[in-house]
């Protein structure tokens, strides 16, 4: 369901005029949803909050940050939509604080949030709680008694401690012009120590800062170094206090806009610690009642906030201009005699923005606010080209010791039928196609049942945020091997993160005892819709959700051999990592200690030797002896148990003879 307009003017003046200092949206949401915050109780029972996922963490593949704030009133219906490997951080929005530093609990927490969080975590995705201060009295009596900063700060390391969060965003807003240098920055700097000296230097202090410096008054670059990181809020430049409409976040076009925040505001911060910034965007726009539907035309009557997912259905509804001087899209349109414009920043108008990132080596981005686009997908397909980083290949499993991702238990999955549970997966050392094993699969028939045999074989028990994500312009190959190919078929199915799984064609499987490839193309080749999918593959990241294995029912035992499932991208119809001649690479790292990365890559099929020998021209070890298809392949060479001096190593396919010499420094 889209997100409903929602009126704000009952709080913001309708007067139109031009103030120094507008308020934010944070604090503008923050007072119209605080109306009705009596009515927003626990729903949910408490669960445990666990720690944070370490292994997901450290194999998350985003190459910048993605901060997101969740406001409590979001915190029910957007998380169904999150896509967690395309976020680094979910700022928890908002504890209170008083004064003298006491807080005050988000609205439902923490039976409401804990499901959430614990998802986060479970992905490896920071959840950090943000604390807000509007008031700049309060404000000023907080910062400044060495009390209450020290009250503050112990009540916040124990609110991290007791939920296990990962850090802590202080969202303290318009303070007193003579709080916002040194005595901010103090404050943050105690705090920031605080959190290290006593949690850990992997718990994160940040702050949500001005995208311009009102009154000239912050002392950015300090600021930065008083903390972890800083959140530029990068928007509501145009409100309820403008006199016409135009965008809340321009890029351009004006003396302030979101290319001087980064470039001239924190403009030392980008010349001294990019890393320390993240850029914030948008994820909502403005809606004007207007004179005219002249871009800009000078406003009659604010309306209020609109979210994104609204946005984009007016968009689609009304039509979509682009503004050339702001780079922002808008429209116009007449209903009941009177003009209106609607404002608001999409996947176009972002990807700009994030240029900045990426241009400028920011820390990442990020938006105000997750939930605003509801169950539309182009956002989220933005991040994944912006920042997700697809291998060009990728082994997702060459059971070399492990049955890797994939689950032992064969009828685990609810779509496996036919089979009996003394069905046996494991690895088989004896049989495979290269390496050292591959997945041995030995069917045994359920004798109550009459149904044919369908067995889904789970990558990480289907669960598409633990699986590594590829580019939709791709395709998934596995080897197969097995003496009986009697009716039976494969297929995949993978996960497009929009909401469901896509099923491939059946392919026949040749039960010749030999091992035959068996590919799927994720552009060019059928899909259909296998649970709440839609029949083709458009969402911003694949994964392989499950092997597939289809045969007539039978009594007799069906025994197979799977291995090397491999992904490969394409552009343009090319598998990339087919290269144009037959060619070994220089290992890397040379000299080396311990292990080195040999590449080598073939234009044609064949049978492929790769094998080391010293100085004296004595084999050392043959490290693959098998066909290849062709491609680009890589092999690390381990020198536990070899010493110091120069090696060679090389490659024979099809009478092609290449060498390459390495150094092996212990």
């Amino acid at each position: 369901m889209k997100k409903i307009l929602y009126s704000i003017t009952i709080l913001i003046s309708t007067v139109l005029f031009s103030q120094p200092e507008p308020k934010g949206i944070h604090q503008i949401e923050w007072e119209y949803y605080n109306q009705f915050k009596s009515e927003q109780v626990a729903k949910s029972p408490v669960v445990e909050i666990v720690p944070m996922n370490q292994s997901a963490a450290s194999s998350r593949y985003l190459n910048k940050a993605v901060f997101g704030y969740l406001p409590y009133w979001e915190r029910s219906s957007a998380p169904q939509y999150f896509q967690y490997n395309l976020l680094s951080h979910i700022a928890v929005f908002d504890w209170g604080t008083s004064p003298t530093g006491i807080l005050s609990n988000p609205s439902g927490w923490p039976g409401d949030w804990s499901a959430m969080i614990n998802n986060a975590h479970k992905y490896g995705v920071k959840v950090v709680m943000c604390v807000v201060e509007f008031d700049d009295e309060e404000m000023h009596t907080l910062i400044n008694d060495a009390s209450n900063k020290l009250n503050f700060i112990n009540n916040v390391i124990s609110e991290i401690r007791s939920y296990n969060l990962d850090g802590v965003n202080i969202d303290f807003e318009a303070p007193k012009t003579e709080d916002r240098g040194t005595i901010m920055n103090r404050f943050m700097s105690q705090l920031t120590d605080s959190v290290h000296s006593q949690l850990g230097e992997e718990y994160e202090v940040s702050f949500a800062g001005p995208a311009i410096n009102w009154s000239d008054r912050w002392d950015l670059a300090g600021l930065a170094n008083a903390c972890d990181y800083i959140f530029i809020m990068g928007y509501s430049f145009w409100g309820s206090w403008s006199s016409t409409a135009g965008p809340t976040a321009p890029l351009e076009g004006l003396t302030n806009s979101i290319t001087s925040s980064v470039m001239d505001h924190y403009g030392d911060v980008v010349q001294t610690h990019p890393e320390k910034l993240i850029l914030g965007t948008p994820y909502y726009g403005n809606r004007w009642q207007t004179l005219s539907s002249t871009e800009g035309s000078s406003s009659e009557y604010y309306i209020g906030s609109v979210f994104y997912s609204s946005a984009a259905d007016i968009f689609r509804n009304e039509g979509r201009n682009w503004s050339s001087s702001y780079k922002v899209p808008w429209t116009s349109y007449y209903t009941d005699q009177k003009w209106y414009q609607v404002w608001c920043d999409d996947d176009e108008s972002l990807n700009l923005k994030y240029n900045l990132v990426m241009n400028n080596k920011l820390l990442g981005s990020g938006m105000w606010a997750l939930g605003y686009d509801d169950d539309e997908m182009a956002l989220w397909n933005l991040l994944a080209r912006k920042y997700y980083q697809f291998p060009d290949e990728y082994t997702i499993a060459d059971f070399g010791d492990t049955l890797g991702v994939f689950y032992t238990d064969l009828t685990y999955s609810g779509s496996t039928t036919g089979i009996s549970t003394e069905s046996i997966l494991e690895v088989d050392n004896i049989d495979y196609y290269s390496g050292t094993g591959s997945m041995k699969l030995l069917l045994k028939d359920n004798a109550s049942s009459t149904n044919d045999w369908t067995v889904r074989i789970l990558a990480n028990r289907g669960d598409k945020f633990l699986n590594r994500g590829f580019s939709r312009n791709g395709l998934i190959r596995l080897r197969l091997k097995t003496t009986d190919g009697n009716g039976k078929a494969v297929a995949v199915t993978v996960d497009d993160m929009v909401g469901g799984t896509e099923i491939s064609d059946k392919i026949d499987i040749i039960g010749d005892g030999n091992w035959h490839e068996y590919v799927w193309d994720f552009q060019n080749d059928p899909w259909n819709n296998f649970s709440v999918g839609n029949g083709k593959i458009d969402g911003p990241i694949v994964s392989l959700d499950a092997i597939l294995l289809f045969s007539p029912n039978q009594n007799e035992d069906w025994a197979l051999n799977i291995d090397d499932i491999e992904y490969e991208i394409i552009t343009n119809g090319i598998v990339t990592s087919i290269p144009d001649k037959i060619s070994l690479k220089q290992n890397y790292p040379n000299p080396f200690n311990g292990h080195t990365t040999i590449e080598y890559s073939l234009l044609e099929e064949g049978d492929v030797s790769l094998k080391v020998y010293n100085i004296a021209g004595q084999l050392v070890e043959e490290l693959v002896h098998r066909r290849h298809q062709p491609g680009s392949y890589r092999f690390q060479f381990s020198s536990e148990k070899y010493s110091s001096g120069v090696y060679i190593y090389k490659l024979i396919s099809n009478s092609v003879v290449k060498t390459e010499k390495m150094t092996l420094l212990k």
